[in-house]
């Protein structure tokens, strides 16, 4: 064989390989761009912090290797904003807390389908609700201005209504 056939051939295959190469990762670059949700999220109101006093997990779909934790938010002033939950198994995983702030204890329970045969797609995928917030410390009051004389009941008049902080 020739060098300028060598050449030829050398050329062919690092062409091939370089196109599989560039098919396999564009492929892989979007693989979980698809993929159903897989964590349950129990989230605090906007701007708060969630002052959990005890946080605790049962469920068939909870990991027992570990407790619940909570992270904080993205720039550090508020210690405890959201658990995440991501399942062992399919089934149901439901977290309890408690809280020194005054709160009444609160529970949220995520359900979890079979394992994902999705792509690539790992895991036990959300079958409930995906996100669930915490009710806020401080609700807001809402002040019904009453009826409207037109023989309504109160809460059904409407623009009278209004929301206080």
């Amino acid at each position: 064989m020739t060098s300028g056939a060598r050449s030829i051939r050398f050329a062919a295959v690092l062409l091939a390989l370089i196109a599989g190469g560039i098919g396999v990762a564009g492929c892989a670059s979007n693989c979980a761009a698809n993929c159903p949700a897989l964590s349950f999220n129990v989230v605090a109101y906007s701007g708060e912090n969630l002052s959990v006093a005890t946080a605790s997990w049962t469920g068939d779909a909870c990991a027992t290797d570990q407790s619940p934790e909570c992270r904080g938010n993205i720039d550090g002033s508020l210690p405890c904003v959201d658990f995440t939950i991501i399942a062992v198994r399919s089934g149901s995983c439901r977290l309890d807390l408690t809280f020194t702030d005054g709160r009444v204890p609160f529970s949220a329970t995520g359900t979890f389908g079979p394992a994902t045969q999705q792509g690539c797609c790992q895991g036990f995928p959300v079958t409930s609700a995906a996100t669930v917030t915490v009710p806020p410390l401080h609700p807001p009051v809402v002040v019904d201005a009453g009826p409207d004389g037109d023989g309504a009941a109160a809460g059904d008049d409407g623009a009278s209504d209004a929301v206080s902080d």
